[in-house]
């Protein structure tokens, strides 16, 4: 992880815009923008509420300048981009416990590129709904399903018509989103 000083989300933004009071942050390197795959999103999701978790199961101490009375050692910023429109970043304090828990997400994450395959398949599976029923119309449903008569398995002529209406999906999500 590097410091909020040098983060750049693209070799044309000045490092460390804005923040002024966290360029001593470190950046996680999980984020997401507008364009994110269904991967970068779910691990973006299960790195935060686990670092969330984990900063819930340690001591806090009162600090004067935060009126809720909680010591963050992590936060997520947001910002508009020129380039994709928003990213999402997660910070987190050096050298604390949960500084600690983001290096061995990092560490996870560079062996194998998913924090959690059943997040990801979620999301997929949930988008591919969503594409299913507001991008296809039901003669490209129909015509989608004889391509790819494999993925199907209708129990009834209800099920095949109420996939082939948008009501659901039931084939291979990955095939239809990212």
């Amino acid at each position: 992880m590097k410091p909020y000083s040098q983060f750049r989300p693209s070799k044309h933004d000045q490092p460390g815009l804005n923040l002024l009071n966290r360029q001593d942050w470190l950046v996680v390197s999980v984020g997401q923008n507008r364009d994110s795959d269904c991967a970068d999103r779910s691990n973006f999701a299960v790195v935060t509420q686990s670092l969330e978790s984990y900063q819930r199961t340690t001591v806090f101490f009162a600090d004067p300048n935060d009126p809720e009375g909680w010591n963050h050692d992590y936060e997520v910023h947001c910002f508009n981009h020129w380039a994709c429109g928003w990213i999402e970043i997660i910070l987190v304090r050096p050298n604390t416990l949960v500084c600690a828990a983001a290096e061995t997400w990092e560490e996870k994450l560079e062996n194998y590129s998913l924090a959690n395959e059943d997040h990801r398949s979620e999301l997929e599976h949930e988008e591919a709904q969503k594409v299913w029923q507001n991008c296809y119309s039901n003669a490209e449903r129909v015509k989608y399903i004889r391509a790819h008569r494999g993925q199907f398995e209708f129990q009834s002529f209800a099920d095949m018509l109420g996939c082939a209406r948008g009501k659901f999906f039931c084939g291979d999500a990955s095939d239809i989103v990212d």
